[in-house]
């Protein structure tokens, strides 16, 4: 099956094409998820079944195609009215940016990437943008305050090391490293 000479109109027959191919090569599990994701926002326009692909690829740092899912998932979700769309939120009225329940999980994705986006040189750059983008810096506040405080909790129980692999952390032991090499 050629999905680039005759596309199929059912999406769900590509998703499974493709899947039972990796059944043989699991280790390729997350790329092809990240691919798919890749094809169905690029090929049909359809974000829901992007954002659902690219939310099977792990959010864990050891994966190449981990950071590229996650921008993938936040650029989607920086639309609050394709954010409603994707995550499956009806709203009652039309404003979009007072839902509680779609700013939580707005919040959420972004907490699930942090470590992946610290991590990367670019990251920081996507996280910023998808903050902008998103919300008023007030609503922001009102939804990230208490999700950040119970994650920093949480942070008390990691091992620093995952800290310490933090793309600003890196450069500013470089620099650091610089600095003390020319005194």
């Amino acid at each position: 099956m050629d999905l680039q000479v005759s596309p199929t109109t059912d999406l769900d027959v590509v998703s499974s094409h493709v899947l039972s191919q990796v059944q043989e090569f699991p280790d390729l599990e997350a790329e092809a998820h990240y691919r798919l994701g890749l094809f169905f926002n690029i090929n049909y326009g359809s974000a829901y079944k992007a954002f659902e692909h690219w939310s099977e690829v792990p959010y864990t740092t050891d994966d190449s195609f981990t950071f590229e899912a996650a921008k993938g998932r936040l650029e989607i979700l920086e639309d609050n009215l394709v954010a409603c769309k994707v995550l499956r939120i009806r709203l009652k009225d039309d404003d979009v940016r007072e839902d509680k329940r779609l700013l939580d999980r707005k919040v959420m994705e972004l907490i699930k990437n942090m470590e992946v986006l610290s991590t990367n040189q670019k990251g920081y750059l996507i996280w910023g943008n998808y903050i902008d983008k998103s919300y008023t810096k007030s609503t922001w506040k009102q939804g990230l305050s208490k999700a950040f405080l119970a994650e920093i909790e949480e942070w008390k129980l990691v091992d620093n090391e995952i800290i310490n692999q933090s793309y600003l952390v890196k450069k500013d032991l470089d620099v650091a490293g610089q600095e003390h090499c020319s005194i």
